[in-house]
């Protein structure tokens, strides 16, 4: 008796893989450069602020966690006021220095709204595929607005 061999089917599919983006395209994130000037960081909050010291934080992990998981091309073409968007300006503009970063008057400042009303600002260079975080906006008084 004789056995029937049998191909094993092709599978079909209609879908498409889905085509991830290069990980040098994607923004990262580094807070290595925040300034010490506690006017221009989370220091600025007092300790009977807590409340809004946490809230200011959880709105700007929503942040990171939107442009981490889009390209730079996302975020510089989103719109400002938007979460996610940005808007830049030049080094010469802001009122303070990062810590141990080196920048040109005439390099670009990545500016980020987040915060409810989108009323915070963090400020940021990038570097490749890197979004250095220099500093924070939270009174309006880091650059003319």
């Amino acid at each position: 008796m004789s056995r029937i061999k049998t191909r094993p089917q092709k599978k079909i599919s209609s879908a498409q893989p889905e085509k991830l983006p290069s990980i040098l395209e994607n923004v990262a994130v580094s807070y290595a450069y925040v300034t010490t000037n506690k006017s221009y960081s989370y220091a600025a909050f007092e300790k009977s602020r807590w409340r809004d010291e946490l809230e200011a934080r959880k709105s700007e992990f929503e942040l990171v966690k939107k442009i981490t998981g889009s390209s730079w091309k996302t975020m510089i073409l989103g719109r400002k006021e938007d979460l996610g968007g940005s808007e830049t300006i030049l080094k010469s503009q802001v009122r303070f220095q990062p810590s141990g970063f080196i920048m040109s008057e005439d390099e670009k400042v990545y500016v980020l709204r987040f915060g409810a009303g989108m009323k915070y600002r963090l400020l940021g260079v990038r570097r490749e595929n890197v979004l250095c975080v220099i500093g924070y906006d939270f009174n309006y008084s880091a650059y003319d607005h």
